[in-house]
This record gives C-alpha cells, sequence and structure tokens, in this order.
C-alpha cells in the first residue's frame, strides 16, 4: 500500500465507527422522547 493510501486510510476509520455511533445513539434517544422517557445525555 503506498503512503496516500494509508493516510485516507487513517483519516476514514475513525468516521466508520462515529458515523453508525451516532445514527444508533439518535435512534434510541429519539425513541425514549416518543416513549415519554428523558433522552440520554452525554
Amino acid at each position: 500500500m503506498s503512503e496516500e493510501t494509508k493516510s485516507k486510510i487513517r483519516i476514514f476509520l475513525p468516521f466508520s465507527w462515529f458515523i453508525p455511533a451516532l445514527i444508533s445513539f439518535g435512534v434510541i434517544n429519539f425513541h425514549q422522547l416518543s416513549a415519554g422517557i428523558s433522552p440520554i445525555s452525554i
């Protein structure tokens, strides 16, 4: 692998887990709000 590819992977890796975590966090909060429970605070 070239250095450019390695740096792109290094930049992309945090987002590959961050985005799904953010989505699932939002979904959990949304369901709790619609159920009348206070959302999880960070």
